[in-house]
């Protein structure tokens, strides 16, 4: 049975917490920085749709690429014990692949063609165009939340299975 020890089941919701308060803290700044004063049109080359699959590819890749390290780190000092799990009979991780680098590309790339469709037709339905600096800044932080909710323990458990040093790869 693939289960995690009450232990392993706090770090991986503390790591998934953190990244969700992590994810949103960072977009005011990226906001701030990327978002015209004007807001963003819905469609073109710089507008909210373009900047959805940027923003969904960024945000698992770099979140992928940190809590792995982070998490790694937390291994290697045994500061949270590994799974001895078998990769391939786990439901998500067997389609991830065992190098960290490979998996946390494919992580961002999976949130991107998992997340980025349906928040784009939520966007078009709302049918709000342009959207104002102050609505993009409130979109891009309940999403960067909603991506640490929802990719964090998929990153956390990925980096605590398989013995130490599939884990620490």
């Amino acid at each position: 049975m693939l289960t995690l020890t009450p232990e392993q089941k706090r770090f991986v919701g503390a790591q998934a917490i953190g990244a969700a308060v992590v994810n949103g803290l960072t977009a005011v700044p990226f906001a701030w920085l990327l978002v015209h004063a004007q807001g963003e049109p819905m469609w073109g080359m710089q507008s909210l749709m373009s900047d959805i699959w940027a923003t969904t590819f960024l945000t698992g890749w770099i979140m992928a690429m940190i809590m792995s390290a982070v998490i790694g780190k937390y291994v290697r000092s045994g500061k949270v014990e590994v799974t001895p799990w078998d990769w391939s009979k786990h439901p998500i991780l067997r389609f991830l692949p065992h190098e960290r680098g490979r998996r946390n590309l494919l992580i961002g790339f999976a949130a991107a063609i998992l997340f980025s469709p349906p928040l784009m037709a939520l966007v078009y339905l709302l049918g709000i165009d342009p959207w104002s600096f102050t609505m993009v800044l409130t979109a891009k932080v309940i999403y960067g939340v909603f991506l640490g909710i929802v990719l964090g323990p998929i990153i956390a458990t990925a980096a605590i299975v398989g013995g130490e040093a599939v884990a620490t790869r």
